[in-house]
């Protein structure tokens, strides 16, 4: 699973998704490992990141691309910003070749499948463009 904010602050997405609920609820799904982009945001607590017992959690503000986090996820949850939503939903899933650890385009096939996007909106942002911008992909069925 990867959550990205990407460069503003959503605090509270990030506090949803390290919350013990919401890490048991991600076990009991199959989810293995959570990868969050925090952004200008609070780095979420070091005691999170060491509760492996639960779910495997990586954490980051910012990295010059989120593409190698995004394939690899099998479930993206963003926040609403239009270049994240767009850049996802031109994607398609890929299977990995676990035997070799390269990362590089050679060890992994597409599946012709979209990737799975949640989009939540930060309505903590001035101007609203974000609930514009979902509301808006959600009446064309894109999200």
């Amino acid at each position: 699973l990867f959550v990205t904010v990407g460069t503003t602050r959503f605090d509270k997405l990030v506090e949803a998704v390290t919350s013990k609920v919401a890490l048991e609820w991600m076990k009991r799904q199959g989810f293995s490992s959570l990868t969050i982009q925090y952004g200008r945001g609070i780095k979420p607590p070091e005691m999170i990141s060491s509760s492996s017992s639960i779910i495997d959690i990586q954490t980051y503000d910012f990295r010059p691309s989120l593409i190698d986090d995004m394939e690899k996820a099998d479930l993206i949850l963003s926040h609403a910003g239009a270049g994240t939503v767009m850049e996802v939903l031109r994607m398609k899933n890929f299977d990995y070749n676990d035997n070799d650890n390269d990362n590089d385009n050679n060890n992994k096939t597409t599946t012709g499948t979209t990737k799975k996007l949640i989009v939540v909106i930060n309505t903590e942002l001035m101007d609203n463009h974000q609930t514009e911008l979902a509301t808006a992909m959600a009446d064309r069925g894109h999200i």
